[in-house]
């Protein structure tokens, strides 16, 4: 099976105008800090955070990531989701490579 999301719609490209950088943070996905530190300071993780989530729906038909009971599933959504960005998934190649991994184990 193969599953494709695109246009999350939120990043920035350096010279690129269009998108605002003061656009209004919106959709459930998203990390709920983006409103705190704004669009203006929006990087890849932000979007590999709501590509977790979306992951994670996809595969549980559940929005709540707190009611998770595979201990694999839940290794790779700490790892998106976590509060720290700097230790979030770098990109997406990144993010498919650590899935295979645990999946795969």
């Amino acid at each position: 099976m193969i599953i494709k999301a695109s246009d999350f719609g939120l990043v920035k490209e350096e010279n690129s105008n269009l998108t605002s950088t003061d656009s209004e943070v919106k959709e459930s996905l998203n990390d709920s800090n983006l409103a705190i530190i704004g669009f203006k300071n929006y990087s890849v993780e932000y979007e590999t955070y709501a590509l977790t989530r979306l992951i994670y729906f996809v595969m549980t038909g559940k929005s709540n990531l707190e009611k998770n009971s595979d201990t694999k599933l839940e290794e790779f959504v700490l790892k998106g989701t976590d509060y720290n960005i700097n230790n979030r998934f770098k990109s997406i190649e990144e993010m498919k490579i650590y899935f295979n991994q645990i999946f795969n184990k």
